[in-house]
């Protein structure tokens, strides 16, 4: 049903003349941002049972303003900072609304929000000490983090306390302990990472395993050619199966091999179409099948599954990463690390960068400045600097791996699909989400 929905809209906007084409594939950004806004201010009677995720919903709008471009105005600033103030445990960590039980989700919300916003008295609302607190609280034996106090462990759980304590400059040797081991056991055997051992890979889950592996500085030990399913040269170049992320077509491949004159049975050496086969299988890996679907061009959480729009993002966001580890994946497919695209510079990539600060606006004072090492609580303070500033590093540095999903795709299913047509036709088989 979704798939032939989603074909109609495409054949019905294809069939327009170019310049009606046009108009549909625009960002209505101050839509956008009118219906962002105004969620600010009143949500109706629906929206009860998200009660308790208040924080989230700050935070999806707070951070859907910004990337949007706006900002909000003092009166909202000051009532959001406000309300998450009331959100924030007297023992740590921040609840899904007032005298809410502290959550993990909650508080990765709450904290992203209260960042988002910037600013002294935002950043200072954050209390550093008792949230670190809390997180050691979560810890579970088995190395990753329970949600709340006596809830599930699982992926989750380690990304948004690994992220939280990453970003507020808390991360010691105490949190990470065992994370890793844990992260490790959720990789399964499609190469993907589940929630938790023995389920199965999702791309939700394995943003988070993926994501907080490169947070403290251990995604080495994971399984990078089995996350994106690159096995061996006769898998590649021959169409055996790359089944998670990535590619299962052999015609494709194989097609566009010669399109891009890479590949010559008689002239190249064995080594070099190896290399050759890898790097095009990672260029095309989500385009060609897997995870972004052949029809609607978004992207699946699971094996199987329907298109979600929300996965746009997880998915996306793993290819963001593995863009930026192609040194760390051809050491693991034992390739050279000579042998890869052109794909610009790091300052191409940071033009809309200021300059560094991570926030837009105000300073913190140095007692409460998240930017600063707390030192107590810490079991070795240097080495938790040293991870926060290599995670901050990682995102800023160059990427060396082609786009490795068709993004012109994903783009329009998000602006025909999830969107919807202009001229007020509806073509949403959902509503409206944050």
């Amino acid at each position: 049903m979704v798939q032939n929905h989603v074909f109609r809209i495409y054949d019905l906007v294809f069939r327009l003349p170019p310049h009606a084409q046009s108009v549909n594939f625009e960002l209505r950004r101050d839509n956008h941002i009118e219906y962002l806004t105004k969620s600010l201010k009143q949500l109706g009677p629906s929206f009860t049972v998200l009660d308790a995720n208040r924080p989230w919903l700050c935070y999806w709008i707070i951070h859907s303003i910004a990337l949007l471009g706006d900002c909000l105005d003092d009166k909202l600033e000051y009532g959001i900072v406000d309300f998450l103030q009331r959100c924030q445990d007297p023992n740590g960590g921040y609840g899904g609304g007032p005298g809410q039980m502290p959550h993990l989700a909650t508080t990765y919300a709450a904290v992203n929000a209260l960042i988002t916003v910037g600013g002294q008295r935002s950043l200072s609302s954050i209390d550093r000490k008792k949230l670190y607190a809390f997180l050691l609280r979560m810890k579970d034996a088995s190395g990753g983090f329970r949600m709340h106090d006596g809830g599930e462990v699982d992926v989750r759980a380690c990304y948004t306390a690994i992220s939280v304590a990453s970003v507020l400059n808390i991360l010691d040797d105490r949190l990470i302990q065992s994370v890793g081991d844990y992260i490790l056991s959720c990789q399964t055997h499609e190469g993907g990472i589940a929630g938790e051992p023995g389920s199965e890979a999702h791309g939700g889950y394995t943003f988070c395993g993926l994501a907080a592996m490169v947070l403290i500085n251990e995604v080495n030990r994971l399984d990078l050619p089995g996350l994106i399913n690159i096995n061996y040269y006769d898998s590649i170049i021959l169409g055996g199966r790359l089944d998670w992320h990535y590619v299962r077509s052999r015609k494709q491949i194989w097609r566009y091999c010669i399109s891009f004159k890479l590949y010559s049975v008689g002239a190249a050496s064995p080594n070099y179409r190896l290399a050759l086969g890898c790097e095009l299988a990672i260029f095309y890996v989500i385009e060609l099948g897997g995870i972004q679907a052949r029809v609607e061009c978004g992207f699946q959480g699971r094996t199987n599954k329907l298109v979600d729009g929300c996965y746009s993002f997880w998915q996306g966001g793993v290819a963001a990463i593995i863009q930026r580890l192609h040194l760390l994946v051809n050491e693991q497919l034992g390739l050279p690390n000579t042998f890869k695209y052109d794909c610009g510079t790091e300052s191409d990539n940071d033009s809309s960068d200021s300059g560094g600060e991570p926030y837009s606006d105000g300073e913190a004072s140095p007692e409460n400045d998240i930017r600063q090492p707390m030192q107590e609580g810490k079991s070795n303070a240097s080495a938790a600097i040293g991870v926060n500033d290599d995670g901050y590093k990682f995102i800023k540095g160059p990427i060396g791996m082609t786009p490795l999903f068709n993004s012109m795709a994903l783009q329009q299913y998000i602006l025909l699909c999830s969107q919807g047509l202009s001229k007020g036709k509806s073509n949403l088989l959902w509503s409206s989400d944050y």
